[in-house]
């Protein structure tokens, strides 16, 4: 309510694009935005990218073995806000992007002061000279340019100064808690796999991933995407807070980068299986519009989970049946296993039956 209009004299409206059309009046209520916070998970996403081991693992897009690093985070309330903060172009010309980055800061801090500034400085520097081999950019050598240094104003700011606050002159008052470190079955993400900054040329958009039973018809959501999540099923959404496109250097190199949404409870509540589901997607622009997924640069998304599914079932031979039951999605992920650690020879691809084949190569394991 404090910042509800473009303050006069910020910007020439008739230079400002975006901003000088639609000043603040795309910013959420109070109400809109918690919910969106909820529905991407965000409280999850800080717990769980400071429990990650490595300072480049929790600082980097890179990390995408089925975890979130600070960036998602990060780009889940960048788009919860709503627009100027949606957008790359406009975000810091409203003052809530400062306490947002301010926070994502204290964050990070919390995890440099849970691995020490001396291991994180070892991680970072040591990941920076593998990509370097890699014929990559070090880095950590390379000067936060055009920034210098707040206290000692006649060098440049480099990364490794990132990681004292005190000798940058300040220190946060309270860092959040302790994460939970939580013993949690391993989730099923709706996974966007290799999202290319490149493409994105300064668009940013929140994914709103919805499931369904395989083949059943689909039929896009109508109304107000403040409504969705009320749909049965609504599973959550992810955020990509766009890339620059060839206006920048770092987006020229960047490698793609994956966006999780977890969707086991989803799966579960509907009672279907991760074989048995689909995913569908309707996005929102920065600008708020929205828009089916085939409209934009954002790959489809594909489920991710663990091998098996089914906790509790018993894998066995299907006796001398085993031609005519039913193909088992548990037992072809069985059947692949055995094929790509070299237990099996199948003379025709695996199908998802338990026959003599089958139990033989699963005695050799």
């Amino acid at each position: 309510d404090n910042f509800a209009d473009l303050p006069a004299g910020l910007v020439d409206p008739r230079e400002a694009g975006e901003l000088g059309t639609q000043g603040y009046s795309g910013i959420r209520s109070d109400r809109r935005l918690r919910q969106e916070l909820e529905n991407a998970q965000v409280s999850l996403q800080t717990n769980q990218c400071l429990t990650v081991a490595e300072h480049w693992m929790h600082a980097s897009t890179r990390f995408s073995r089925r975890g979130y690093s600070v960036e998602s985070p990060h780009n889940s309330v960048h788009m919860a806000c709503g627009f100027p903060m949606t957008s790359l172009r406009y975000a810091a010309f409203h003052p809530i992007f400062f306490l947002h980055h301010c926070n994502v800061d204290r964050i990070y801090e919390k995890h440099v002061q849970m691995e020490t500034p001396a291991e994180c400085a070892q991680e970072f520097a040591a990941r920076q000279q593998a990509l370097s081999r890699r014929g990559e950019d070090n880095r950590y050598r390379q000067p936060l340019e055009p920034f210098r240094h707040p206290v000692e104003t006649s060098r440049v700011l480099m990364p490794a100064d990132t990681l004292r606050t005190q000798s940058l002159g300040y220190m946060y008052d309270e860092l959040p808690p302790d994460p939970t470190m939580m013993l949690r079955e391993e989730p099923v993400f709706a996974a966007f796999v290799k999202v290319r900054v490149l493409e994105l040329n300064y668009k940013s958009y929140m994914l709103h991933v919805f499931i369904q039973a395989k083949g059943a018809p689909w039929v896009a959501p109508s109304g107000s995407p403040e409504d969705w999540p009320s749909l049965s099923g609504y599973a959550g959404c992810g955020a990509i807070f766009g890339g620059k496109g060839n206006d920048c250097t770092n987006c020229k190199t960047r490698p793609p980068y994956n966006v999780l949404v977890e969707v086991q409870d989803t799966l579960r509540r509907l009672s279907i299986s991760r074989s048995n589901a689909e995913i569908h997607v309707m996005c929102e622009d920065e600008e708020g519009k929205v828009l089916a997924l085939e409209q934009t640069p954002v790959p489809p998304p594909v489920l991710l989970g663990p091998m098996f599914e089914d906790l509790h079932a018993s894998l066995g031979s299907h006796g001398p049946d085993w031609p005519k039951v039913e193909p088992s999605e548990e037992v072809l992920q069985l059947q692949k296993s055995l094929v790509k650690f070299g237990y099996w020879s199948p003379s025709c691809p695996p199908e998802g039956k338990f026959g003599p084949e089958t139990e033989k190569a699963v005695k050799s394991f």
